[in-house]
């Protein structure tokens, strides 16, 4: 992780809390979606579920690998992901993109391994998106089964 992927992950959960932010303010918190929700619902719902796996792609593997939930498995209390874990994960990439530039500016890059605290942010944020969006295929693997 680097301080360029950091500031990408932050856009993302950026670009996460607000799509959680309209569901919410267009169905409430505690929404339950069914069949029969509107379309729209469904919809947003899917693009929250494209933005987490947004996130989860900028993660390492060993992070994506090895969760760590910081508040419990909110998927199954609720269907989707509410503003204030959103603004949680916000704030996580925030912490990495500090902690990314911390890195950087004390050792030099090809000398350094990644810390723990940059691990571990890193886990804490995979642990609070949904864990089927944690399962990223690299584009190698899909274009080898699509063969």
């Amino acid at each position: 992780m680097n301080m360029t992927i950091a500031q990408q992950l932050l856009c993302e959960a950026g670009r996460l809390l607000s799509l959680v932010a309209v569901f919410q303010a267009r169905y409430g918190k505690n929404y339950n979606l069914i069949a029969t929700s509107p379309e729209a619902a469904w919809r947003l719902h899917r693009q929250i579920f494209d933005a987490q796996r947004s996130v989860a792609r900028l993660l390492v593997d060993s992070a994506r690998e090895n969760p760590r939930p910081r508040y419990g498995q909110w998927w199954d209390r609720q269907n989707v992901l509410d503003t204030s874990l959103a603004h949680e994960i916000v704030s996580q990439a925030s912490h990495l993109v500090t902690a990314c530039a911390y890195e950087e500016a004390s050792y030099q890059i090809n000398d350094r391994q990644e810390s723990h605290s940059v691990l571990s942010i890193q886990r804490a944020i995979a642990g609070t998106l949904h864990p089927n969006s944690l399962h990223i295929v690299n584009d190698t693997e899909i274009v080898r089964n699509a063969s």
